[in-house]
């Protein structure tokens, strides 16, 4: 009997040690598959942490989309999402060429199969992502959309040369939004301190309280 206690100890170990390998080696093949084949960090230093792929469903403006993906493998389950492109700011809804960029950006994607390179979450509970045409990332629509004049590069938050070089080639062309003299980036438009024209484009100002003398 003292001869099988070893082979039977020996046994277990073995076991134990497949076990754990295939565990973490799964583990190892699921990280893989959510994390893109692009090296590049996201312009907050962190490295892209989901890769998804949807049909575009909604434009909210020029730099805010919805995008409908599956969430099993048989496509039977979809959701929406929330998606803010990263990198860019686009003009505000009631801001000058805010109509424009948004249609610019619809007519790039609107229905269309786009890839959301999705590396965090904003405070609106938007995923910010950067958004490529197709599967095979032919396109990539954050950058178009500062080359063709129809967005700022987010300098808060985006540090890429690419983005940088095309909106300064944009701004010598003056292409987009750049043919005006004097166009207002959106976060400084976002200021409380900015008067913001009504639907009749005139300025007023509402006093705060009303005192009957």
């Amino acid at each position: 009997m003292n001869i099988f206690k070893p082979l039977f100890l020996a046994l277990i170990i073995s076991l134990c040690l497949f076990a754990f390998t295939s565990i973490f080696g799964q583990s190892d093949s699921l990280q893989a598959l959510k994390t893109p084949q692009t090296s590049k960090e996201g312009s907050n230093g962190l490295r892209y942490a989901q890769r998804v792929t949807g049909k575009v469903v909604g434009i909210t403006d020029g730099d805010t989309i919805t995008l409908l993906v599956s969430t099993n493998i048989t496509n039977k389950e979809n959701r929406e999402i929330k998606v803010r492109l990263a990198e860019i700011d686009a003009p505000e809804k009631h801001q000058a060429y805010g109509n424009k960029a948004k249609q610019a950006l619809s007519d790039k994607i609107f229905g269309k199969e786009v890839t959301a390179i999705i590396f965090d979450v904003d405070r609106y509970g938007r995923s910010v992502a950067e958004i490529y045409l197709g599967v095979k990332l032919e396109r990539w629509i954050n950058l178009e959309m500062v080359a063709e004049g129809w967005a700022w590069q987010y300098t808060q938050y985006s540090h890429f040369k690419e983005i940088a070089q095309a909106e300064q080639k944009a701004r010598e062309q003056k292409v987009g939004l750049w043919a005006d003299k004097n166009p207002i980036p959106p976060w400084e438009y976002r200021k409380p301190t900015q008067v913001k024209p009504d639907d009749g484009n005139e300025e007023k100002i509402q006093p705060l309280f009303k005192v009957d003398w």
